[in-house]
């Protein structure tokens, strides 16, 4: 199992960004992917900080992937900054 932090620039927020993705150590995909979602004041981070799910995935062939949103509140605005 890898713990990544991947880096970005986001065209639709026009943001620099990143997430958190654990990635199984071998195996051959695709493999599900399982979404986990920060709350308003938290991070990214705050699933590796607080939570055991490094330790609950890592014999499981799963990604998960925690995405930094900010305050965006998971929603998809076609708005500039949206």
């Amino acid at each position: 199992m890898a713990v990544c932090n991947v880096q970005f620039f986001s065209d639709s927020i026009q943001l620099q960004d990143h997430m958190n993705v654990i990635v199984p150590d071998s195996g051959r995909g695709p493999f599900p992917v399982l979404y986990l979602l920060h709350g308003l004041s938290d991070g990214c981070g705050e699933w590796l900080r607080w939570s055991s799910v490094a330790r609950y995935v890592s014999d499981k062939k799963l990604i998960v992937v925690m995405p930094q949103t900010h305050r965006f509140f998971y929603v998809n605005d076609p708005r500039p900054g949206g």
